[in-house]
């Protein structure tokens, strides 16, 4: 049974092993570091996710990856998605640092009217509030007073 788990231990370290590390700095326009911007690593074959991160306060990112052949794409607030170009991790190498530059966005936010109305019709314990002030309302208001007994109007 030793000889199984060593062996396992052994191919475990080994796929392991190979990962290599993707480095990179995320810079605005100006050359600065740019910080909390979301870091997807993707496979260039089918775009399917890898891994996901932050960077730094620096700009700077970091991966652990398994041979192949990925994508790394960025996107934050107030600067317009960028993708690098592809990134082959060789099993005997190291990618290098990798630069994406985020482009400022001149987007300005629609206004936003936030409107909010009474209930028409509110139920207490005791009573049945009907809140009519005009038109329709009122004219229901008038219908409904004919058939129940309605005591306060607001």
């Amino acid at each position: 049974m030793k000889p199984i788990y060593a062996t396992l231990v052994l191919l475990c370290s080994w796929y392991f092993g190979h990962a290599q590390v993707i480095t990179g700095c995320i810079k605005d326009e100006g050359g600065y570091g740019v910080k909390n911007v979301s870091v997807t690593l993707r496979k260039a074959v089918d775009s399917a996710v890898v891994k996901l991160g932050v960077s730094d306060s620096a700009g700077r990112f970091t991966f652990n990856a398994p041979v192949g052949s990925y994508f790394i794409d960025v996107s934050h607030t107030g600067y317009s998605f960028a993708r690098s170009g592809r990134v082959v991790v060789r099993d005997t190498s190291v990618a290098g640092d990798i630069i994406i530059v985020l482009q400022k966005t001149a987007k300005i936010l629609k206004e936003v009217v936030v409107t909010a109305q009474k209930p028409v019709i509110e139920v207490k314990v005791d009573k049945i509030l009907l809140k009519c002030f005009q038109g329709i309302l009122l004219t229901g208001f008038l219908v409904l007073q004919n058939y129940y007994t309605i005591t306060q109007v607001i």
